[in-house]
């Protein structure tokens, strides 16, 4: 019996510690890549050809996104449980709507601009791309997945919002 009780602490301290390392191991991806994307569109939007002037009007919606995902999946470490974790979740979830609604109605992009065709033809050449994808209206499908991804968010905040419903009922009744 004691032997018994002995394996299952031991087992649930395995299995927090490699959950906590997980966590950790989560964290510093997503904080890489939002990084990666905040140095991209401070520092290197010259660069990207189809980006226009107008994307320093969105800059503080995206900075404040990225902020609050690497703050949120911070504290995630630490916290256990959905009645914790689905707040932060949907926190993040909003400040990523936002943004994308930002994005979309800011829309600092150019497609028409003559180095963004120009780097399309030179795609086309090595790649033998067909003709009617240079004719394609690239704004419409841009904006169109724009909206996509925000329904998508939408859907997210929702199921996130019934988890922690659940979850705070599940609390409440124990």
């Amino acid at each position: 019996m004691k032997e018994k009780s002995e394996n299952k602490i031991q087992g649930n301290s395995n299995k927090i510690f490699d959950g906590y390392i997980g966590k950790i191991i989560e964290f510093f991806v997503v904080f890489i890549v939002n990084l990666s994307f905040f140095i991209t569109i401070n520092f290197f939007r010259d660069k990207i050809p189809f980006i226009t002037e107008d994307i320093t009007r969105w800059l503080f919606f995206a900075d404040l996104s990225i902020f609050i995902s690497i703050l949120s999946g911070l504290l995630l470490i630490f916290l256990r449980g959905d009645i914790y974790r689905m707040p932060l979740y949907i926190i993040q979830d909003i400040a990523s709507l936002f943004s994308t609604a930002a994005l979309y109605i800011i829309y600092p992009f150019n497609f028409k601009d003559p180095v963004w065709i120009d780097w399309l033809r030179n795609l086309n050449e090595t790649n033998r791309l067909d003709e009617r994808f240079l004719s394609v209206n690239i704004d419409f499908w841009v904006k169109f997945s724009l909206i996509c991804v925000m329904l998508a968010i939408c859907i997210g905040i929702i199921v996130k919002a019934i988890k922690f419903a659940i979850a705070l009922i599940k609390s409440v009744s124990k």
